[in-house]
């Protein structure tokens, strides 16, 4: 047994460190919503901010007004009237509404969110739907309940595309701007470019529905983290259109940042550490070319690093897979049928899988799988059905009908409200 081994803990299997404890699945991430692709770029997670059909580009620091001024946004080129919707969860910490016919005053919206990160709306519309006559009508500026200091989510309408200012001689657009808690302006074209798009606004009622729970539990059981408001915006934004709560489920489970949690799972839990870049890499590739996680994991227990950790000697491997996967101590003949058969010649990745794949550790998964997701142990007739089931190694199939039921989504409602 390995000296100061932790207490015995389910195995891992496709929640990885979630059948032990979700929190310590993924780290968190440096800074929430921001993610730097090389030294000259900030590209921030968003919504993107005009909720209908659109076009731009980057035109950040072009010439303005006879070169007197650069570009500090992104001018986005849509119709009046089609809804602005809030980048992130923010205050409205600027609101102006005396735009003039003229052009020598505009209405625009300014959003601070949480981390200090500020967005801009600016050409907001004055004018009565069909016409350009600059009445600045109260019902088609701003969305409801949009005043300075009002809370906004991610999604919600905030505004709608115009002309106001100095666009009353263009063509209606949004312009969009970025800036950073520092009120330093950065180009918003790559945060836009990555955003997250919505076909309408979303309807905020201001409690947490069924439906963002469900989300939200989602990325806590499968991600090990909470979700972004940004991520919250846009699995709404699917259930709303009608996506099934199924198809959301199974695009969690297929998803990149689940198979790399996946990873960092086994090698938190199996080595003790976090994963190199090239190990990470390489595991990510082996599972999306249709290796089963089980056999993934077989090879964590059966590596080198895993054997030395344990002990470093065939007896002391033997006795902590059975302590790891099947929760109990050895029976002395089964200890020495496994020792005699890596004597034999027997690969370590096959005993490994062996032991992993064993009906007793899957039950044991199935088990841990119902506890995650539904808080209860199966009964026993769906244990051994599902157990039967994951003989493929493919426990995500389990998974995947457990977060799809009804069950799960009144739990995870009931998770909400604690």
């Amino acid at each position: 047994m390995r000296t100061g081994h932790r207490s015995p803990r389910l195995p891992t299997g496709l929640l990885t460190a979630v059948l032990v404890a979700l929190a310590t699945l993924l780290a968190a991430p440096a800074s929430a919503g921001e993610v730097a692709p090389d030294a000259q770029e900030v590209v921030r997670e968003i919504v993107f901010p005009v909720a209908g059909p659109n076009t731009y580009s980057d035109t950040f620091g072009a010439c303005r007004s006879g070169c007197s001024r650069t570009h500090e946004g992104t001018d986005i080129m849509a119709a009046k009237l089609i809804p602005l919707v809030a980048a992130r969860d923010a205050t409205v910490t600027g609101l102006k509404d005396t735009a003039t016919p003229d052009g020598s005053q505009g209405n625009y919206v300014m959003l601070r969110d949480a981390q200090g990160w500020e967005y801009w709306y600016i050409h907001v519309n004055n004018d009565s739907p069909g016409t350009d006559d600059g009445a600045n009508p109260k019902d088609w500026m701003f969305g409801p309940g949009i005043t300075r200091g009002a809370k906004v989510k991610a999604g919600q309408l905030v505004g709608f595309v115009g002309d106001s200012g100095n666009a009353e001689r263009t063509a209606p657009h949004l312009h969009f701007e970025i800036h950073k808690p520092d009120r330093t302006v950065i180009n918003p074209y790559k945060s836009l470019r990555a955003a997250t798009r919505l076909a309408s606004p979303l309807v905020v009622t201001g409690t947490v529905s069924p439906q963002e729970a469900f989300v939200r539990a989602l990325h806590e059981d499968f991600l090990g983290r909470p979700a972004t408001d940004v991520e919250v915006a846009g699995r709404l934004a699917e259930l709303a259109a009608g996506r099934s709560r199924a198809d959301i489920v199974r695009g969690f489970a297929g998803s990149d940042q689940w198979i790399q949690a996946l990873i960092d799972g086994y090698y938190r839990s199996t080595l003790g550490r976090e994963a190199d870049a090239g190990g990470r890499a390489h595991w990510i590739k082996v599972i999306r070319a249709g290796t089963a996680p089980a056999t993934v994991a077989a090879d964590f227990y059966a590596s080198d690093e895993y054997h030395r950790r344990v002990g470093g000697t065939d007896p002391a491997w033997i006795a902590d897979l059975y302590e790891e996967l099947l929760h109990r101590v050895p029976d002395a003949g089964g200890a020495s049928y496994w020792v005699g058969q890596l004597t034999a010649g027997v690969p370590r990745r096959d005993a490994a899988l062996a032991f992993y794949q064993s009906l007793e550790s899957r039950q044991t998964r199935v088990t841990g799988l119902y506890q995650t997701l539904l808080g209860r142990d199966p009964d026993r007739p769906g244990r051994d059905h599902w157990a039967a089931q994951l003989a493929d190694g493919h426990d995500l199939r389990l998974s995947v009908n457990l977060a799809t039921s009804d069950e799960y989504h009144a739990r995870a409602a009931g998770r909400a409200a604690r």
